[in-house]
């Protein structure tokens, strides 16, 4: 894993430039701005890229937890497959919107404000923490790591995503005004396979699998296999990371 603090660091020309410190404030100001454009939400665009990968793992599963769920693009994917979903986010506005947003579908269970998590402890087969990892500074992770491993039921599963080693070079900004420099999506550090596997198994779990691949291009449809097997090829010749990357680990 890298901070993106690191990237500014190795970047020439940014020496009389800092990095950004987010704190909760800040985070809010920046998502409550990014709410207002659905298109920009990585589950808006490949929710349903998701839920094609991992259909036969989710499969069966009686109690799903959305774990960042957002504005719920991807609950509402997981819903049409008729899985059984929950959902939480930190947000208890965005708790009210979820529930007033689901409350009539039979396969919804409800969502849940941080309090309410407590009551709900080894109840899930499977959470799902979609691109959110890249966004948690080491307290934070630390917090979300250990309610998810509470939260699972023995032997349950999650899935979390995130950019596969992504180069932050490629998003960084300024603040004009401060000179601060900061990752376009708020992102403060990225990730390969090796250092998320290790990470998430300091938190009890057992990872089962590791998937680099281009999620854009997952899904039913012999062309959109082809491409997906192209596109591999392609970035492997080129000594490329894979756009997308999971780990899928289990409680231990």
């Amino acid at each position: 894993m890298k901070h993106v603090s690191e990237f500014i660091k190795e970047q020439k020309g940014l020496e009389n430039y800092a990095c950004f410190k987010w704190d909760q404030k800040a985070v809010k100001a920046f998502w409550d701005f990014e709410a207002a454009f659905d298109s920009r939400y990585f589950t808006h665009l490949l929710g349903p890229n998701i839920v094609a990968l991992f259909e036969a793992e989710l499969e069966g599963k009686t109690r799903i937890l959305d774990y960042g769920a957002g504005k719920g693009f991807l609950t509402a994917r997981l819903l049409e497959r008729g899985l059984k979903v929950s959902c939480f986010d930190l947000s208890e506005e965005t708790t009210k919107a979820l529930n007033a947003k689901f409350r009539d579908n039979p396969n919804y269970l409800g969502s849940f404000t941080a309090a309410e998590l407590e009551n709900n402890k080894s109840s899930f087969d499977a959470i799902l923490l979609i691109e959110v990892i890249e966004h948690l500074e080491e307290d934070a992770r630390k917090v979300v790591l250990g309610q998810i491993h509470d939260l699972l039921k023995p032997g349950g599963i999650v899935i979390i995503s995130t950019p596969n080693n992504e180069n932050f070079n490629q998003n960084l900004i300024c603040n004009p005004v401060t000179k601060e420099v900061y990752h376009r999506w708020q992102h403060v550090y990225s990730w390969t396979g090796k250092s998320l596997s290790a990470e998430i198994e300091r938190y009890g779990f057992r990872t089962r699998e590791v998937i680099e691949t281009n999620l854009k291009y997952e899904g039913r449809g012999v062309l959109r296999n082809i491409k997906r097997l192209l596109k591999k090829a392609k970035s492997r010749l080129r000594n490329r990371p894979q756009d997308n990357l999971f780990v899928v680990s289990a409680k231990t």
